[in-house]
């Protein structure tokens, strides 16, 4: 398999890693260097690395150490990533794994219990996403509900500054949240995205991974026209759901299966074994992972 690595440092030149509680300065070529062994070890070839200018962070009030925001969604290589920052001593998160310090902080606990949360609110998504769930708690305000406390586990995540470093689902699909606090409120966050060719990922999600989330208005129907053109979305949480909310009169989405949908849910509602609409939900995928790629080179440098 092959990847293409592309590190963005969008607040400081120097990543800074606490280890047993001494100070030990890591630079964006020491982190570059990690992640690619991490890579060739697991017979993936990292072709490129490269970093954006730095920028000053001195008026935000935060510290000087940086949050390091993994925007490749999963099936790109983000386990390597996850495993070279631990390599380096930053305690990190990959989906329902994490590695700490050998000396706990209060603030890595903190930081630790949000991520949990979030795992927790990203997997109430997915019960409701993965079939037609009619209940109160698969109502589209219970989705909004557990968007808003995924964002505040990575906020908490990102101030607490005892976690350092996020991978996999769910953060991918709050990238463009991330970004904004990034811009808006000056977080000191270094943004790190891994591709994947986009065939290859949309056959791999959906035959492997397929309890894995899209935006239902990309893939089902799968023959409406999509918004591949004019939104950016079918991976980012934020955006499905503003394109969600915009349908009107009986086609407004009650229920959080006809705002998002696993790939299993689409095999079996729409596909329903036919090779046509099957090739269908692969392009559609494709194209939603080529987007977001385009989106991080674009918007994350």
């Amino acid at each position: 398999a092959s990847a293409v690595l592309l590190l963005f440092l969008l607040a400081t030149s120097n990543i800074v890693a606490n280890i047993d509680g001494t100070k030990d300065q890591r630079t964006a070529d020491d982190l570059s260097a990690a992640i690619d062994q991490s890579f060739r070890t697991g017979g993936v070839v990292v072709s490129d690395v490269w970093s954006s200018p730095a920028r000053s962070n001195n008026d935000s009030g935060m510290g000087t150490e940086p949050f390091i925001f993994g925007a490749g969604h999963g099936t790109t290589g983000t386990r390597s990533i996850y495993k070279a920052a631990c390599a380096l001593g930053f305690p990190s998160v990959h989906w329902e794994s994490d590695c700490r310090s050998k000396k706990s902080t209060v603030d890595e606990e903190r930081g630790l219990q949000a991520h949990a949360k979030a795992v927790r609110a990203w997997d109430h998504i997915t019960i409701c996403a993965s079939s037609r769930n009619v209940t109160e708690a698969c109502r589209v305000e219970q989705m909004a509900r557990s968007i808003a406390q995924m964002k505040e586990s990575l906020s908490v995540m990102i101030n607490s500054g005892g976690v350092r470093s996020s991978h996999d689902t769910p953060y991918p699909f709050l990238s463009s949240y991330c970004k904004d606090l990034q811009q808006q409120q000056g977080q000191n966050v270094v943004f790190m995205t891994s591709e994947r060719s986009p065939d290859e990922w949309s056959i791999r999600r959906i035959t492997e991974h397929n309890s894995s989330l899209v935006c239902r208005d990309f893939v089902m129907p799968l023959w409406r026209p999509t918004h591949f053109d004019e939104e950016y979305g079918a991976l980012d949480l934020d955006k499905c759901f503003e394109l969600a909310m915009q349908r009107q009169g009986d086609d407004a989405p009650k229920y959080i299966f006809e705002v998002m949908v696993s790939y299993d849910f689409v095999l079996k509602q729409e596909v329903r074994g036919n090779e046509t609409k099957l090739m269908q939900l692969i392009y559609n995928n494709q194209m939603a992972m080529k987007q977001h790629q385009e989106w991080a080179r674009e918007e994350l440098k």
